[in-house]
C-alpha cells in the first residue's frame, strides 16, 4: 500500500496540449485536415477489431471526432509533415485523484515504426508535468502491440480485467497498466 504525500502543482481539467516533438516524432492538434486519414484508418480491419467505431464509419463521424473537445494529440513522423501517423487521447479517469486515462491508435502505415511509443512517451510527460500524478492504459488482453507500447513506454502491468470490455455483442479480457508521476518514462 502505498501513502505518499502530494507534493504535485494543483491538477486542472483539461490539460494543455501544447505542440510536442523529439527527433522521430510530432505532436499536434487534431485538425479537420486530417479527416480523411482518420476515416481511412476507420476502415482498416485491425483498428475495427479493437476500436469502438461504427462499422459505417463516415467522413461526418470523423468530423464530429475532431470538433470533440476531449484532449487529443495526432502525431506524425517529421519525415513526413502533415500525414497522422495516429491519436492519442487522455480523458478523465478519477480527477480528485489526479488521474487520468490514455488511449491511442496508429494508423496501418505507421504500425511497427516505434512512433507511437515516442508518442505515448512524450504525452505521459507532458499530462505528468501538468499536474497528473496517475495515468491509466486499458487495452484488449490480446492487443498485442497496444500492451507492447504500454510497457515500451514505462507503464506498468497491473492485471486482467475478465470480461470487462463489450464490443460488438462479444465480452473481452482488458489489461491494465498504469504509471505514476514518480515512475521514470523511458
Amino acid at each position: 500500500m502505498m501513502n505518499t504525500p502530494m507534493l504535485r502543482p494543483p491538477f486542472e481539467w483539461p490539460i494543455p496540449t501544447p505542440e510536442l516533438k523529439d527527433e522521430h516524432v510530432i505532436l499536434r492538434d487534431v485538425s479537420l485536415a486530417d479527416v480523411d486519414e482518420i476515416v481511412a484508418n476507420a476502415v482498416d480491419p485491425e483498428t475495427t477489431k479493437y476500436l469502438h467505431i461504427p462499422s459505417a464509419y463516415t467522413r461526418a463521424d470523423a468530423e464530429e471526432f475532431v470538433k470533440k473537445s476531449e484532449v487529443r494529440w495526432a502525431y506524425e513522423d517529421p519525415t513526413e509533415v502533415g500525414r497522422m501517423a495516429g491519436i492519442i487521447t487522455l480523458r478523465p479517469h478519477h480527477l480528485g485523484s489526479h488521474s487520468i486515462s490514455m488511449s491511442y491508435n496508429t494508423h496501418p502505415w505507421a504500425r511497427g515504426r516505434g512512433l507511437t511509443t515516442r508518442a505515448v512517451r512524450l504525452a505521459a510527460t507532458c499530462a505528468i508535468n501538468a499536474g497528473v500524478d496517475r495515468i491509466v492504459v486499458l487495452t484488449r488482453a490480446t492487443n498485442t502491440a497496444s500492451r507492447r507500447v504500454a510497457e515500451q513506454s514505462g507503464f506498468v502491468f497491473e492485471g486482467i480485467a475478465r470480461g470487462a470490455e463489450l464490443h460488438r455483442d462479444a465480452r473481452y479480457d482488458v489489461a491494465q497498466y498504469g504509471l505514476l508521476a514518480t515512475d521514470v518514462v523511458p
